[in-house]
């Protein structure tokens, strides 16, 4: 998507992943409140709809919402937003795979320590702002440590790329040092770090992972 999407409006992105992910979630919606229709909430039909934040607490889903895993979804499209400004402000010396990653630790952290004086990277404990409302939990879900995930993807996902692409690529073994390096990474993450969302948790094993990529 970084280098794919690099030369494009950032309008024109937005605009291609709205219309590729929300159709499909109103359609699983749409089924899914047919099916509780008698237990819905419907001052919460808005949220639902449009992928917002309930409440200003509970990181990292803040509320949840009635399809449980929809609030993934929330995270996925404030980063692209966040990509999309990359877009934008990107320059010929500064591409959008450098500048995206860059924009959403200085977001996170300095979101984290406005919040609480010192960064975060457990998006289970990680501060929240001090408002309540759906502006106020918008702002806390950007400041989550979950969205430092995007950035690990768009410098793996650019590296893959930019490897492909080059002439000259590592010898066999640096792979398979990536591949050890990823198995045992794993490994410890499971037996020691706790089961929840983020870097620091085998649920998601981001480092792990990305390093395999």
């Amino acid at each position: 998507m970084c280098i794919r999407d690099s030369s494009k409006d950032a309008l024109g992105f937005l605009l291609k992943r709205i219309f590729r992910i929300v159709p499909v979630y109103w359609v699983c919606l749409s089924f899914y409140l047919f099916l509780l229709y008698p237990k819905i909430y419907f001052p919460d039909l808005f949220h639902f709809i449009f992928l917002l934040p309930r409440i200003n607490q509970d990181p990292p889903g803040f509320g949840f919402t009635i399809l449980a895993p929809a609030w993934t979804l929330t995270y996925e499209m404030l980063f692209y937003l966040i990509f999309a400004l990359g877009l934008r402000a990107s320059a010929a010396c500064i591409k959008p795979e450098l500048l995206v990653p860059l924009l959403l630790t200085a977001l996170v952290v300095g979101l984290q320590w406005l919040f609480a004086g010192q960064p975060c990277f457990d998006p289970n404990t990680a501060a929240v702002a001090s408002g309540d409302g759906t502006a106020w939990a918008i702002l806390s879900m950007i400041a989550n440590p979950l969205m430092l995930q995007f950035g690990v993807g768009v410098v793996a996902g650019a590296g893959y790329i930019r490897l492909r692409q080059s002439n000259h690529r590592p010898p066999a073994w640096v792979f398979q040092v990536a591949v050890a390096l990823s198995i045992a990474a794993a490994v410890v993450a499971y037996y020691f770090l706790p089961a929840s969302h983020g870097s620091v948790s085998y649920t998601h094993l981001t480092l792990p992972t990305s390093d395999l990529v």
